[in-house]
């Protein structure tokens, strides 16, 4: 089938950690599970200087595609999200999304896409609850990563990250969102965890009401004790142990037009919500209100799936035969940040606001 009208699909999404509709390991040179090797693949012999090939290499668009799955106990309370499926309490609502990732991840691994799939703590204790193997599993179809992703309301980031490491989940020192004001809060645990980088930037607000947008490609962003305001972000701090990655904006149509010249890795990313994965309408194992409406209203998973299966075939493959465009886990990404920060067009210091896109 074509894409779905109205999916919540978003090629190239910035990532700023919130969902589509505003509601809000391992050390990262390690594969987490994936089957690429990190961007090794792009390195060539480099004369000695170690830049040998990076034109090619940061002339590439290094795509995504990301899983959010929120919170439904917000502050401890349990159902208190109402928008969020109960996926620590209710078996049949965590086995359909369950599966429903599972075969999203098929999808995009047959196509060697890549998925940085990044649980909150009420799905991981899903997971725990009613099927322990799911992160492993997960995580051996390849080409997949796992992501902490933590509102820190009751379980916080080092917590969440050593849950998942019990489960097998063999998760990436990445967070996966935190809001502008929490990171100013950060110094402290910054300083002792300076290993950690960000999917995306710190620059959200709570409800995802007033979100700023962020240079769009790697670099390393100031520690929390030397910002004030959002636009303190907008410097590129070498010392900083602290490395984000906001992504370019999200129109695959403008994305290289966006793209900044010069030598920045720059990633892109769609990002979907598990919840937006629907049952069938006549699927009575799951609340009617996870289910596609008998008026047609939502996309069933397996709708999805195929809408964004063909995304993958009519424009992205494209751009990756025509060596403009990689699939990368966030984890890979960094690994290749890592391994050429020397060889990008970066000094410490350096103003970047001039290269943050204006808001969608």
């Amino acid at each position: 089938m074509g894409r779905v009208d109205g999916s919540c699909l978003l090629i190239g999404m910035i990532a700023l950690g919130g969902g589509c509709d505003g509601q809000s390991g391992q050390d990262p040179s390690t594969d987490g599970g994936t089957t690429q090797d990190g961007g090794n693949d792009a390195a060539v012999d480099d004369g000695g200087d170690g830049c040998t090939g990076i034109d090619e290499i940061t002339s590439k668009v290094y795509f995504c595609f990301v899983i959010h799955n929120e919170e439904d106990d917000a502050n401890g309370i349990p159902g208190s999200s109402a928008h969020i499926p109960d996926y620590n309490d209710d078996p049949g609502i965590f086995d359909h999304f369950a599966d429903a990732m599972v075969d999203y991840a098929v999808m995009l691994s047959s196509y060697g896409a890549t998925l940085s799939f990044q649980p909150d703590w009420t799905f991981t204790e899903g997971v725990e609850r009613y099927r322990p193997q799911f992160f492993v599993d997960l995580l051996a179809l390849g080409h997949v990563e796992i992501v902490p992703h933590a509102h820190e309301t009751v379980v916080a980031y080092d917590e969440l990250y050593d849950r998942l490491g019990a489960l097998g989940a063999s998760p990436q020192l990445i967070l996966g969102g935190m809001t502008f004001d929490a990171y100013r809060t950060k110094q402290a645990w910054f300083a002792t965890h300076p290993e950690f980088a960000f999917w995306g930037a710190p620059t959200v607000t709570v409800g995802h009401v007033d979100d700023q947008p962020a240079p769009p490609f790697a670099y390393r962003i100031p520690m929390p004790e030397a910002v004030t305001e959002v636009t303190d972000l907008y410097t590129h701090a070498a010392s900083s142990p602290v490395i984000a990655t906001p992504g370019l904006p999200p129109h695959l149509t403008v994305m290289f037009t966006v793209k900044p010249g010069g030598r920045y890795l720059s990633p892109s990313y769609s990002f979907n919500a598990t919840r937006e994965f629907l049952a069938e309408a006549s699927d009575t194992s799951v609340p009617a209100q996870w289910r596609k409406q008998p008026t047609g209203d939502g996309v069933t998973a397996a709708e999805l799936i195929a809408s964004i299966g063909a995304t993958l075939e009519d424009d992205l493959l494209p751009l990756v035969s025509q060596g403009r465009l990689e699939f990368k886990t966030v984890g890979e990404l960094l690994t290749l940040y890592r391994q050429y920060e020397s060889c990008l067009d970066l000094v410490d210091g350096q103003d970047l606001s001039g290269f943050v896109p204006s808001p969608p």
